[in-house]
């Protein structure tokens, strides 16, 4: 038997001998396969990368039951241990997981067969139990600290609901919480996750794909390192939709702010806030002393889309503000102009913005961008926007809000999508 590139040959019969079978038969056993497809897929014969997930390795750890080729997690049904971190896309070992459930006891060792409260599991976690996965269902958080702790939870379909007027989470001193999947809701003017300490220690938040509501301030970093993927942050309130203070660092990806007005994004003492390919709907408006989207210092934005949100920079708005390849629209009557003060900010370049009753320099847009429907939340781009292809061509961005690759065109778009032919 002579094998290339992992495709049998056999001129014959085969009869399980691999020293005397050789031809353009299909394959019977394993032995007749090699890599990159090592393995015989009975049902058709051929030789194939896996036929099941054990026989994929750790970094693309599930078998694609329709191309039979081994590929990175997605969903939590994809890995033995029903936690995927989709992030990353790697199974999470079992042994290093706390399972839990809305009705579980506040006792046990919480293992997959008999899944225990949110609070053992807290109690529980250490430097290799420190996962946590939460079935679907809902939890109530009564002010959970980490302090010199690490916590990830992974909680598709699950939400955590603060008690009273306290936060779902504190991270202080050396804690680290980072969460996946889940909702985390409150009702407290103390935010939902509040993340600060002595500055000389690191504080961590990560949110992947994560939904934060509150009917005041939703997240404090003071000071914190904030990463926050894919997810949605709502605010109920006029209150501030997130205080940031310096040292802080903050990173918004793929992220949809949504409010009802009121005060905007918060930053204060120099903190860094960066955000990229998001989604900013009714977050700041001029009604009040703290104008705007964005308040304070520093904020760099990137390829995003604020709707009804007034951006206005100054020290009655922000200062520090670096505007590019972005798209400014409002439609609320008697706003004023959706870019105000532009003198006044670090940079504002390649954006689109609507409406401006003066022009707002040589790379910057004037029209209105045609977004998809408004009122519906949907911000793509028709053929015919002008912000096609206007984006910074210097930018290294490589993917939009939803993932789209960019640039599909000659470059990239401004604004939170792509628009892909």
């Amino acid at each position: 038997m002579a094998a290339a590139c992992g495709k049998v040959v056999n001129d014959g019969p085969i009869d399980g001998n691999t020293d005397t079978d050789s031809g353009g038969g299909p394959c019977a056993m394993d032995e007749q396969c090699s890599a990159p497809t090592p393995v015989c897929d009975l049902a058709g014969g051929t030789c194939v990368e896996c036929v099941q997930s054990e026989q994929c390795p750790a970094e693309t750890p599930t078998c694609d039951s329709g191309t039979h080729s081994c590929r990175q997690c997605e969903l939590d049904a994809d890995c033995a241990s029903d936690v995927c971190d989709a992030e990353i896309g790697a199974c999470v070992d079992e042994a290093n997981v706390l399972y839990i459930s809305p009705s579980g006891p506040s006792s046990g060792t919480c293992p997959k067969a008999s899944p225990c409260s949110l609070v053992q599991a807290v109690a529980l976690a250490d430097a290799t139990r420190k996962n946590i996965k939460l079935a679907v269902g809902a939890y109530t958080a009564a002010d959970i600290l980490l302090t010199n702790k690490t916590l990830e939870l992974f909680g598709v379909g699950a939400t955590i609901n603060a008690q009273g007027a306290a936060p779902a989470f504190e991270v202080k001193d050396n804690g680290r919480l980072r969460i996946s999947g889940a909702t985390v809701a409150a009702t407290t003017n103390l935010g939902v996750i509040r993340c600060e300490g002595d500055a000389a220690a690191t504080h961590v938040v990560d949110l992947f794909r994560t939904t934060i509501v509150n009917t005041s301030s939703t997240l404090l970093a003071n000071p914190c390192t904030l990463t926050v993927k894919q997810s949605v942050v709502r605010n109920n309130s006029t209150a501030f939709h997130l205080l940031v203070v310096g040292p802080s660092v903050a990173t918004f990806d793929r992220t949809h702010f949504i409010g009802i007005g009121g005060k905007g994004l918060a930053g204060l003492s120099n903190a860094d806030i960066r955000i990229t390919n998001s989604l900013l709907t009714k977050v700041g408006d001029l009604a009040t002393s703290d104008r705007g989207a964005f308040n304070g210092s520093t904020f760099t934005v990137e390829f995003s889309t604020i709707v009804d949100s007034i951006v206005q920079c100054g020290t009655t708005g922000t200062v520090g503000l670096t505007l590019s390849s972005s798209i400014v629209r409002n439609t609320v009557v008697g706003a004023g102009d959706a870019l105000q003060g532009i003198n006044e900010c670090a940079s504002a370049q390649f954006n689109v913005v609507f409406p401006s009753s003066a022009p707002l320099g040589s790379t910057n847009l004037v029209a209105d961008p045609q977004l998809a429907n408004i009122a519906a939340d949907d911000y793509h781009l028709p053929v015919t926007s002008p912000a096609l292809d206007h984006g910074d061509p210097a930018s290294t961005l490589n993917v939009d809000f939803d993932g789209t690759p960019r640039p599909q065109g000659a470059q990239r778009d401004s604004g939170g999508f792509e628009f892909k032919p």
